[in-house]
């Protein structure tokens, strides 16, 4: 009897001996392919079958269409209305797999990959990215009233028709408090960057140009009731609520604005296909 029940004992240890690796095994095998990545061919059909996904993946070709069909030559900057495109597209579950989806062999996918890279909406790999500048300006009283007043100031600057003495005069207070310079130098990033990019382009051609008389002292005419809202949530100190609402209605209206006359010469003639 107890030979019996010692064979039967070493029988069990024999087979927990040789299946315990084997599960082991399936479980690794498991592991690795939920954490793969899927062909992007695969990923863009998904997308395809999501409603929100086509029509931000559709918006998206129009609007970087010119980055798409660079031949071989990669851009040195991405248009705004692009990377507002991919954020869009990037909200969407499927639309985000996109940047993370594997080409293959597939030579077109990769090209596509690698003149979207500069457009992605990610934190800035090099540098101070300007929402965390922002932040830390906010962080530190004197810098954060400055901003307020350089927000509730310079209203017209972003929708791109002037920069008055008084807008450039804040501008210069903003640059002179600490942490206020690192505005000047940082990277846009994020979901704030086509608005960034808008506002730096509009601030070098109409505020520092050399063609705005900058000695002028700001006058109470000049200062602006509409003030630009940061993308993020939120209400600057120092501006009531229907400031920021108006204010933020006009940012985007701007922007939009600006995106579709951009966008009418943009369309493609056909379906382009991304990896």
């Amino acid at each position: 009897m107890r030979r019996r029940r010692r064979y039967e004992g070493n029988k069990r240890c024999g087979v927990l001996g040789w299946l315990l690796p084997v599960l082991w095994l399936l479980l690794l095998c498991f592991s690795v392919g939920a954490g793969s990545v899927g062909p992007c061919w695969e990923t863009l059909l998904r997308c395809q079958e999501d409603p929100t996904c086509a029509s931000a993946y559709s918006q998206y070709q129009a609007a970087c269409e010119p980055v798409l069909e660079s031949d071989g030559h990669l851009p040195a900057s991405c248009p705004s209305h692009c990377i507002g495109a991919l954020v869009r597209l990037n909200e969407t579950q499927a639309g985000a797999a996109l940047e993370s989806c594997e080409c293959g062999i597939d030579v077109r996918c990769r090209h596509l990959k690698a003149v979207i890279e500069p457009c992605l909406p990610r934190p800035a790999a090099a540098g101070l990215g300007c929402m965390d500048a922002r932040r830390r300006c906010e962080q530190e009283p004197a810098c954060g009233t400055t901003l307020s007043a350089y927000l509730s100031r310079c209203g017209q600057l972003f929708n791109g028709r002037r920069c008055t003495a008084a807008c450039r005069h804040t501008i210069r207070l903003l640059l002179a408090t600490p942490p206020g310079p690192r505005l000047a130098h940082c990277i846009c990033d994020g979901v704030e960057r086509p608005f960034c990019e808008v506002l730096k382009g509009n601030m070098g051609r109409l505020c520092f140009s050399g063609s705005q008389d900058e000695d002028n002292e700001p006058s109470e005419e000049e200062e602006e009731e509409a003030p630009f809202i940061s993308a993020a949530n939120g209400s600057p100190e120092g501006l009531t609520g229907s400031e920021v609402s108006e204010g933020r209605m006009q940012q985007r209206e701007a922007f939009e604005a600006g995106a579709s006359s951009r966008n009418e010469s943009l369309q493609a003639p056909g379906q382009k296909r991304q990896g």
